[in-house]
């Protein structure tokens, strides 16, 4: 699923997300780490897919359930916070930019700024901030065919590389 994400496969990509969702639910249990981590993972296919109604149902109570398993601090737990307030905020709710904002800011307090998970939300924060908004080019978050074949053709280096 995670190579079809990169190579903007949104489509073909998310059943993979969801069974990895529903294998960890099934053998690990609704509040194992993995188990939360997968379910953000899906919920971010399905907001860049614009599915904002399914991705929030899908969500649920995983933020409360992150503070609960890792603890208010922990670095999973604002990655959680920053995705259900992207997700509302693509979503429409007034209060997603704000709850963002405070994310990131909690995410830079905690981790440092120079943290990798501070820095990718600081930079959706700016992105969103500065065009509030806007959308994907594309009407199902998919990439257009230039981005697969740089994608593609990174894959094809690497694929060398190794033999």
């Amino acid at each position: 699923g995670g190579l079809l994400k990169e190579l903007g496969r949104l489509s073909d990509a998310e059943p993979y997300f969801r069974e990895d969702v529903e294998t960890s639910r099934a053998t690990l249990g609704e509040s194992h780490p993995d188990t939360l981590i997968a379910l953000g993972n899906l919920v971010d296919v399905m907001r860049e897919r614009g599915h904002h109604d399914d991705a929030r149902e899908t969500l649920g109570d995983a933020v409360a359930l992150a503070r609960k398993v890792f603890g208010a601090d922990h670095m999973d737990t604002l990655i959680m916070e920053a995705k259900a307030a992207r997700l509302a905020h693509a979503a429409g709710s007034d209060g997603g930019l704000a709850e963002l904002t405070a994310a990131v800011e909690r995410m830079e307090a905690l981790l440092g700024f120079t943290h990798p998970q501070s820095a990718k939300y600081r930079e959706v924060l700016t992105q969103i901030a500065g065009a509030p908004g806007q959308k994907s080019a594309a009407p199902d978050g998919e990439a257009g065919d230039a981005g697969v074949e740089v994608v593609e053709q990174r894959l094809s280096e690497l694929l060398v590389d190794l033999a």
